[in-house]
């Protein structure tokens, strides 16, 4: 039950207690009640609505609701959020919840910096609401300081950006990217041994979707760090897999999968021909959909989870079986869409979607010691006298102005039950000083309790 529902009932009980002491003639029990009317009153009115210190005391849920992908964005940021402190609901008009760092928000019509993944959700500008909270102004000159950048670098944010962003520049003129050993990413050695089956890379080493990969003109090789590599048959190479490439090809070209596909009898021979020299379920995958025979093209394809092969209607040499170039018209498209970015561009998306712009340039406080500085959507602090990355602290604005809401909104008078409690506390009161004006004016003495 509702904090201030139960404190209605409450006021109700006290109310009819009046009027019992008022009829049974005890003005002891009279006063008794009154004051606990009284008490009831101040008592709700200054204590916190309990539902809101419960959510930040206990575990608070986080759901997504349709296109709302509440949870699935804190799941993949929980680092940058904080810790949920209230269910999700609507604040100023629009569905919110609030985090320790921030207010997550959905908008039908986002005109703040868009997600690749999740177009409509956003962090609500608090750094820029706590900046107007002061006598400070904008700063159109302020630029982020190097120990915060270097502070902003150090989060991990690999799964941020949807694209693709090269480790190194792509190389100049018409030569091929180069192919690079980068720790477990031995992408040269795998190459190396692999070439025939990979085609000519395509793109430099980059970040892609949380991982690490290279493109090449027939797939695209991933570095699954958390991969133990139990059930690979690639033993020199425990932690690279092959990415589901055809799958997104087939995606691409807006094809369904089929529920229960079979593989074409020539890719049956084509495959035999391959598979004393290859695993074929670690480079091709399972097959998506039955044979497609074209006939305005005279093609069959068929789609696998990371190829996709063609061959000539009614062929049934499996020497004239051909694989596409996937990899290469994949990483093409992408480009297209303008996710084909850069380092330096990746980080200022990131930087622009968690925290905004600077607001201010540093402002040092002598008495405290710390130098603060407001973004749009974060406020930093650290030491004067420190240059040092790690001494720079986010402050959780989310926390500081919900708890201001907890004591300005979530009371009596912006509960549920709000209409329900002033009604009834009004009556009750306006009533019981009514009775205490008779029993004034009556003179009487009612006897004792």
């Amino acid at each position: 039950m509702p904090f201030h529902i139960a404190s209605a009932i409450v006021a109700l009980c006290l109310f009819v207690a009046l009027y019992f002491s008022f009829r049974q003639r005890s003005p002891m029990r009279f006063v008794i009640a009154l004051l606990g009317l009284l008490f009831v009153l101040v008592a709700t009115y200054f204590i916190p609505n309990p539902e809101a210190v419960r959510a930040q005391t206990t575990g608070v849920t986080v759901e997504d609701f349709g296109d709302a992908k509440f949870k699935s964005f804190s799941a993949l940021y929980a680092s940058f959020l904080g810790a949920p402190l209230s269910p999700a609901g609507q604040f100023d008009g629009i569905l919110s919840q609030w985090f320790r760092y921030g207010l997550l928000q959905f908008k039908q019509d986002n005109d703040s910096p868009i997600h690749p993944e999740f177009k409509n959700i956003t962090l609500a500008p608090l750094g820029q609401a706590r900046l107007k909270s002061t006598e400070l102004s904008i700063d159109q000159d302020a630029k982020i300081p190097d120990n915060i950048r270097h502070y902003l670098d150090s989060k991990e944010r690999n799964d941020f950006y949807a694209g693709f962003t090269p480790i190194q520049p792509p190389s100049s003129g018409s030569s091929a990217p180069l192919v690079q050993n980068f720790g477990d990413a031995a992408f040269k050695d795998f190459y190396d041994k692999y070439a025939v089956i990979l085609g000519e890379p395509v793109a430099p080493a980059g970040d892609y979707q949380g991982f690490t990969v290279q493109w090449f003109e027939f797939g695209r090789v991933e570095l699954h760090t958390d991969y133990d590599g139990s059930f690979t048959s690639q033993p020199q190479f425990p932690k690279l897999l092959m990415g589901l490439i055809g799958q997104e090809y087939l995606q691409q070209k807006g094809v369904l999968p089929d529920p229960q596909p079979g593989i074409a009898p020539i890719l049956v021979a084509w495959r035999a021909q391959k598979a004393f020299e290859q695993d074929l379920l670690y480079f091709y995958g399972n097959p998506l959909t039955n044979p497609k025979v074209d006939t305005a093209t005279g093609f069959t394809t068929q789609y696998f989870q990371r190829a996709a092969y063609q061959w000539p209607n009614g062929a049934t040499d499996p020497n004239k079986v051909t694989r596409l170039s996937i990899g290469l018209e994949v990483f093409n498209n992408l480009k297209k869409s303008g996710l084909v970015t850069t380092p330096e561009k990746a980080r200022q998306d990131y930087i622009n979607y968690f925290y905004g712009l600077p607001l201010t340039k540093p402002i040092p406080d002598k008495n405290a010691g710390l130098n603060t500085m407001y973004f749009t959507r974060a406020v930093f602090q650290w030491p004067i006298a420190s240059t040092d990355p790690t001494d720079v602290r986010q402050l959780p604005i989310g926390a500081d102005l919900y708890d201001g809401l907890t004591t300005r909104q979530i009371s009596p008078w912006a509960s549920p039950g709000k209409v329900l409690f002033l009604t009834l506390s009004a009556v009750s009161l306006i009533v019981s000083l009514v009775f205490a004006l008779v029993l004034k004016r009556g003179g009487r003495v009612y006897g004792r309790v």
